[in-house]
This record gives structure tokens, C-alpha cells and sequence, in this order.
């Protein structure tokens, strides 16, 4: 079969996300991490208010930052001062905002706050995962290898590398956005 690809901008996958994840007309915001990229998006009624794409993704990081679990004190320390530094460009808070997060980190971290052993849709989708749980979530990572987050919490293997950084960037995304 024969089809075109057609490569988006930030903006553009800002802006698919947010119509993707807010399917009412309430004020939200919608935090979308991905391998290269993290879009945090703020609209009401799938129109957009802000949107940014900033160069901080779940692989980027771990890549540029933590190449072994656990990571050392240092490394942590580098990758969340590069977040927030990214993040200094967001101008918005959630005030009276829902928040959405999307794609696999927020998802994985939902299943593992669930106590799910495989990815169930159903009980994830729409999940409200609390901003302690995900603290108590990412100690719990940072100090244990790869391999025991894989057998204690059922991260997903091609996962599991990345979710401590993914974990950090959406802490401070939600702390960004308060």
C-alpha cells in the first residue's frame, strides 16, 4: 500500500494531543511526554490558549544524563535542573484547570500505582494519579536497577530505562504548572 508521511512540528503534536485528551469543554491542561520532546498544552473548548514543546523527552535525558539504575545523586541532579531550566519558558498554571497526562509514562506510573502486573487499559485510562503517589513512586525508582523495576512493578522492558527520567519530568511539570 502506498501512503504519505508527513512530519509534524511541536506545535502540531501540541495541538493533536490536547484534542485527543480533553473531549469536553472544560479549562485544561494537557502534559504530553514523549522520547524527544515534552508538549504542555493549555486550552478550553479543543481551542488553545498556550502550547510549548520543549526539548526535554523521557529518552533525550536518560540518554544525556543517567546511563545506569540507579543513578547517582549527580546525574538526577543535572537532568532535573535541564527540566526545569526548559521550563522556564512556561507562562501558565492550572489554575482552575484539569490536568491530563498522556502517553507512557504517565501511564506506566498509573499501572504501577495500581498494583497492575500487565497494562489494562480500562483501569487506566482516567486514572487520577496524585502528585504524592508519583514522588513516592520515582524514590522508589531511583534506588533500584532496570531489572527490579521490570519484576517489582511490571514496567513494561522497553520502558523501564527511561521511566525514572520520565517520572522526573512530570514532577516538575506539575510543579511548573502548580
Amino acid at each position: 500500500f502506498d501512503s504519505e508521511i508527513h512530519i509534524i512540528s511541536g506545535e502540531e503534536e501540541a495541538k493533536f494531543s490536547f484534542m485527543g485528551a480533553v473531549d469536553d469543554n472544560r479549562k485544561a491542561i494537557v502534559i504530553d511526554i514523549g522520547g524527544g520532546s515534552t508538549e504542555i498544552i493549555k486550552g478550553k473548548n479543543s481551542v488553545i490558549e498556550k502550547r510549548k514543546s520543549l526539548q526535554i523527552g523521557a529518552v533525550r535525558l536518560t540518554e544525556k544524563y543517567l546511563r545506569n539504575q540507579p543513578a547517582k545523586n549527580d546525574e538526577l541532579k543535572k537532568a532535573e535542573d535541564d527540566i526545569i531550566e526548559h521550563m522556564q519558558s512556561i507562562d501558565y498554571l492550572a489554575e482552575d484547570s484539569e490536568v491530563y497526562a498522556v502517553a507512557g509514562t504517565p501511564t506506566t506510573l498509573a499501572g504501577v500505582a495500581l498494583g497492575l502486573s500487565e497494562f489494562q487499559r480500562d483501569r487506566i485510562h482516567g486514572y487520577n494519579l496524585s502528585l504524592d503517589k508519583i514522588y513516592e513512586i520515582f524514590n522508589e525508582f531511583i534506588n533500584i536497577p532496570t531489572n527490579e523495576i521490570i519484576k517489582r512493578y511490571g514496567v513494561h522492558p522497553d520502558r523501564a530505562d527511561i521511566i525514572t527520567v520520565g517520572t522526573l519530568i512530570l514532577m516538575k511539570s506539575l510543579e511548573k504548572i502548580k
